[in-house]
Formats: structure tokens, C-alpha cells, sequence
């Protein structure tokens, strides 16, 4: 019996404990499964804010605790003016934080 080896996963679907095998030339790969099917971008950051949360609070041993605000927005930004005034917020929100309406504490 081989033993098990970790396989990186790609994808939205967690690693498996065992490796991708290639029927082809029955060879382990180098732990990579097929593609993932392309997804929208609402699927791909439901996904990082899921994952992420998940280990976040099992880092902090806090499971089930809100990281994330529930939505976001998104914009397309069509200009230097408007790509400057996006930079700057960014740069400058953590400073409003407390006041944020979202933020965790505030809660």
C-alpha cells in the first residue's frame, strides 16, 4: 500500500490527503487536478471570503464568528480620476474603520 501523500488542490475544492494519479501514463502527478471551471467574479470572492474566514477563525480558535461584511461592491473604473480617487480611499479607510457602521466591534 503507497502511502498517502498531500496533494495541493487547485481550484475552489480543498486538497485531498492523496495524490492525482495520471491514467494516461499511470505516474502521480504533481498533485494538480483538472481546471476548474471558469467562474464569475460574485463565485470567486464568495469563495475567498469563505475560505479565508474559515481559517481565520480556526486560527483563533473563534469558529463561526463574522469576518467579512456580507456584500461588496464593485465598479468598473474607466479613468486616471477615478483610479486615483479608489487608491486614495483605500489608502485612507483603515483610518475610519471604528466608524464604520460594518466594523466588527461596532457590532
Amino acid at each position: 500500500m503507497e502511502p498517502s501523500l498531500p496533494v495541493i488542490g487547485a481550484g475552489s475544492k480543498p486538497a485531498l490527503n492523496k495524490p492525482a494519479l495520471n491514467h494516461e501514463t499511470k505516474q502521480t502527478r504533481a498533485g494538480l487536478e483538472p481546471a476548474p471551471t471558469v467562474h464569475g467574479l460574485s463565485e470567486i470572492i464568495r469563495q475567498f471570503k469563505t475560505f479565508s474566514a474559515k481559517r481565520i477563525n480556526q486560527s483563533n480558535n473563534t469558529p463561526g464568528i463574522p469576518v467579512w461584511q456580507r456584500n461588496y461592491y464593485d465598479h468598473v473604473i474607466r479613468d486616471e480620476k477615478s483610479l486615483n480617487e479608489i487608491r486614495e480611499y483605500i489608502v485612507n479607510n483603515p483610518a475610519n474603520w471604528e466608524d464604520d457602521v460594518e466594523y466588527v466591534e461596532n457590532m
